[in-house]
């Protein structure tokens, strides 16, 4: 019984441990806000592996000096419901942080699907201007040239708002992508 308890408590510090490297890792910044598993409020998820550390160490503590079954049983309780918090907390943490990151690239991917339809349609109305100059050059009559040249000037409008818009969103792409890293 002693031995499959030791055993137990080794595998809460496996995993305590492994919580601990999460967060570091995943550069988890995060809080549980549960003053009565803690006893701080609220407190961060390094300071909270630390406190199951603590609570671990009062369950061994506890086992090895034979102690009340109550007590023990309620640190063990206690460990399992902090556990259980933390477990919760960094999973949360990590898909905050994975939201962060595909929003970013729905953001980026939106940006640059506008940028495209931007540029092509960029790209139509230089055309059209050119075809426009074309008409004004090659007008038979003045009516005709004054109506091309109208035509050219709506164009040339459309053209320099385009332009505009491209070069917004290109400022909104380079934007994002300096906030990402």
């Amino acid at each position: 019984m002693v031995n499959s308890a030791n055993q137990w408590l080794q595998g809460i510090g496996t995993k305590i441990d492994a919580l601990d490297r999460q967060i570091k890792e995943g550069h988890l910044k995060s809080s549980i806000r549960h003053e009565q598993l803690f006893g701080t409020y609220p407190v961060n998820l390094k300071q909270a592996c630390q406190q199951c550390r603590e609570t671990l160490a009062r369950v061994r503590e506890a086992s090895q000096r034979h102690k009340s079954e109550a007590l023990l049983q309620y640190y063990c309780e206690q460990l399992n419901d902090q556990l259980a918090a933390l477990f919760n907390a960094v999973k949360q943490a990590s898909q905050t942080k994975t939201e962060q990151h595909t929003n970013y690239s729905a953001e980026v991917l939106k940006l640059k699907e506008q940028l495209d339809k931007h540029r092509e349609y960029e790209r139509r109305l230089l055309r059209r201007v050119q075809q426009c100059q074309h008409s004004v050059d090659n007008a038979r009559s003045e009516q005709f040239r004054q109506q091309w040249l109208n035509w050219l000037q709506t164009e040339k409008s459309r053209l320099q708002k385009c332009r505009q818009a491209s070069a917004e969103i290109e400022d909104q792409l380079e934007l994002a992508q300096r906030q990402h890293q």
